[in-house]
């Protein structure tokens, strides 16, 4: 076998375009990037006050049929699986042997702690459903009342464990919102504890019947 200047056996080097294409793929429908890049671009210019647009969207520019979508959220589920399938494929060839079958276990979250990785409480779906306040549908449910907290002045505000906080300690949100157009695609870190279990519940049963699908786990 020939080594190359990287020091790659020309399978390994395949082994690695497989698995850099499976990940930027896969980072163009998780999220965004820089400020907001956990939430899809979403306007606000009917609000009172400036910003008038929150969120990132990232947008390939390249129109080949590697970055082509389906029209709905079924098809994308299983193209999904099929990108983080060959990503795992071309991880266990360069590794040397087979990956572990189960998802690894971090550790328990709580309702104020978990582990910003893909590991056996996170989840990812995609779904699809009526936009509400110039919102995509997910971010929507993200945001209903019904899942806000009261502050200490008693006002109802975003949960802090679920929204992400700035006052009081700079908190990350646990979920990400990506807005395919046509439907979202949800990460959740620590999903298996309230609130985050609690949103995936209410996601699940306001969004569009049958199009509603898990994508992570496989």
């Amino acid at each position: 076998m020939i080594l190359s200047a990287a020091g790659l056996l020309d399978a390994q080097q395949d082994a690695v375009g497989r698995l850099m294409r499976s990940l930027t793929w896969m980072m163009f429908h998780l999220g965004g990037i820089a400020q907001g890049a956990r939430r899809p671009c979403y306007s606000r210019k009917s609000r009172e006050r400036a910003p008038w647009y929150r969120g990132s969207t990232l947008i390939p520019i390249d129109g080949g049929a590697f970055w082509q979508l389906p029209d709905n959220p079924q098809a994308f589920a299983g193209q999904f699986k099929q990108r983080l399938q060959t990503f795992y494929q071309a991880l266990s060839q360069l590794a040397g042997q087979a990956l572990p079958s189960k998802v690894l276990n971090l550790g328990q979250p709580r309702r104020d702690h978990w582990f910003e990785a893909a590991d056996a409480h996170c989840t990812i779906v995609v779904c699809s459903g009526a936009d509400r306040f110039e919102k995509p549908h997910a971010l929507a449910v993200l945001h209903d009342q019904g899942l806000k907290v009261k502050d200490k002045r008693g006002n109802l505000d975003y949960d802090g464990d679920l929204c992400g906080r700035v006052q009081g300690g700079v908190k990350p949100s646990p979920v990400w919102v990506a807005d395919m157009g046509d439907y979202q695609v949800v990460t959740v870190f620590g999903a298996t504890v309230a609130p985050r279990s609690t949103y995936l519940g209410q996601l699940r049963q306001q969004s569009d019947r049958g199009q509603h699908f898990s994508i992570f786990p496989l």
